[in-house]
């Protein structure tokens, strides 16, 4: 499909057909029959507008997906003459029109706000407009946590460049097209960046944008597409053939939500101790839920009973335990004879961050385990009201989340750790 869209002129079907079939192929062995067919067209290469763009995605697929040696060394010779990259990485993708400005009215502020703990490098277009201005905005916000990266066209004249970014990294174009989002996946690949340490954060967007969102996808990176966002967006997530990928969602517009996304979150203690935690932290909601939840609910099983999803939420609870107490100011600590007072409450504000925290971890869990929005919570049919923004979630919520941070003192003490 993508060689007879290559013959038709559409470049960009034909991306996006060399995109799911990688996304669907199983070993290198097939890349690389996939990579030997298309050199036979090599003499029609200038005519073909797009062949080289499915070229090189087929190698950073063999090199990024399947570990290939080959197809690495030809993509480090691919590779812009810049420094490597460094993970994680965040692509801002979607709409870069002049007249996109105004749907991101809403979200600039939260885009911003949710790359305050991010530590790592961001990749868009490198102008200042639309969502590529954005990544300016975060440059400029946290200018010593954030390597801010662009992919511009060499030949571009007429579009002015968003100097606020580290790098301006030029491409050998006339023009915008895919092959910035293929020079940027080269240059990640090459750098020795898993496709699994990128995230893609995509708002609207045209063409381009959606050659973003498919190439990451069928790369295994990781996709969230804003609620709210239209065009080729909004097209995705009712694509029949990309809408149920593994690694795409869509998400709440919340500074919490998106945080929880781009922001790796290593874990914090040894296995045994994790496990500890984890068991401690469900024991504790069994109790705090029993007579609320009912029995058969599959979270309120004994832990050895416990469904495979729920155990590895109550182990990222336990990680993230760290960043919530960090947050406000505070440490963890491990309890010894001559240890200060630990910290045994909270205020209302300090809960208030906390439980806002662990609200977007949980909409991000769920959602990436296939859990959908609806009218009423149906565990079995994965569906919950509650994938909303933290100011829409009704009160009784808001402080069940509460109630759940402030035992995190408690928590701890159970394997004796302290808040400090």
């Amino acid at each position: 499909m993508a060689v007879s869209y290559l013959y038709l002129s559409k470049p960009y079907p034909a991306l996006a057909a060399c995109a799911k079939a990688l996304q669907l192929s199983n070993s290198e062995s097939v890349i690389n029959a996939a990579h030997d067919a298309l050199s036979v067209l090599d003499a029609c290469e200038e005519e073909l507008v797009g062949y080289e763009w499915l070229r090189r995605l087929l190698l950073i697929g063999a090199a990024g997906r399947f570990h290939a040696s080959r197809a690495l060394s030809e993509l480090q010779l691919l590779a812009l003459p810049e420094a490597p990259i460094a993970p994680p990485v965040t692509i801002l993708a979607g709409g870069c029109r002049a007249d996109d400005d105004a749907c991101f009215v809403v979200f600039r502020p939260l885009v911003i706000e949710a790359f305050r703990t991010y530590t790592g490098t961001i990749i868009s277009g490198g102008t200042p407009i639309g969502v590529s201005s954005m990544a300016g905005d975060v440059q400029e916000a946290f200018p010593e946590s954030i390597h801010a990266i662009g992919y511009v066209p060499r030949g571009v004249t007429n579009t002015p460049l968003d100097h606020r970014y580290n790098e301006i990294r030029l491409t050998p174009n006339s023009d915008f097209s895919a092959m910035e989002v293929i020079q940027y996946w080269c240059d990640l690949v090459a750098s020795g960046v898993s496709p699994s340490q990128v995230t893609v954060l995509g708002i609207d967007g045209g063409p381009i944008s959606a050659s973003e969102y498919k190439v990451a996808l069928a790369l295994g990176a990781s996709v969230a597409l804003l609620e709210g966002s239209g065009r080729e967006a909004k097209k995705l997530r009712h694509n029949r053939r990309w809408r149920a990928s593994r690694g795409l969602v869509c998400i709440p517009v919340d500074s919490y939500i998106i945080e929880e996304f781009v922001k790796p979150h290593p874990q914090q203690l040894d296995t045994a101790e994790r496990e500890r935690l984890a068991r401690v932290i469900h024991d504790a909601y069994r109790e705090r839920e029993r007579g609320v939840t009912p029995a058969d609910d599959p979270s309120m099983a004994p832990w050895d009973e416990l469904p495979s999803y729920l155990k590895h939420s109550n182990r990222a609870q336990a990680d993230r335990i760290f960043e919530k107490v960090e947050r406000i100011g505070y440490t963890v600590e491990r309890r010894t004879g001559g240890s200060a007072a630990p910290i045994t409450d909270f205020t209302r504000d300090e809960l208030t961050v906390m439980a806002q925290m662990e609200h977007g971890r949980w909409v991000v869990e769920r959602l990436n385990g296939g859990w959908m929005p609806g009218s009423g919570r149906d565990v079995r049919h994965k569906i919950s009201p509650y994938f909303v923004p933290w100011r829409a979630l009704p009160e009784y919520v808001k402080n069940k989340e509460r109630k759940m941070v402030r035992t995190i003192p408690t928590l701890l003490d159970a394997i004796g750790l302290q808040v400090g």
